[in-house]
């Protein structure tokens, strides 16, 4: 069920994504690709989110490493639940 929900996390993200912008270019930092990698794991803004995330799961260097992070119990599940709401919520605010 957890995987379920992670790919329909990682479905809508992308839709979210391409559907903001037409170009793959990260407008917030400039970076190339605006990615589900490069949101969930690398775009420093979220920095402080992800801090909190990995506080609780520890280091996520990776979708796969949520994912794991996302299995290992509901503390970690709400963690990284928390963390997606917070980021998706201020990428919509910027659209």
């Amino acid at each position: 069920m957890h995987v379920a929900l992670v790919a329909l996390l990682r479905t809508k993200l992308m839709a979210f994504l391409k559907k903001r912008e037409p170009s793959p270019q990260c407008h917030e930092c400039g970076t190339h690709q605006d990615t589900v990698f490069h949101t969930l794991v690398k775009y420093a803004a979220w920095g402080p989110q992800r801090a909190l995330l990995e506080n609780v799961v520890g280091p996520v260097s990776s979708l796969r490493s949520m994912v794991e992070a996302m299995l290992q119990g509901q503390k970690s599940w709400l963690a990284v639940s928390s963390f997606c709401e917070s980021v998706m919520a201020q990428k919509e605010a910027t659209n």
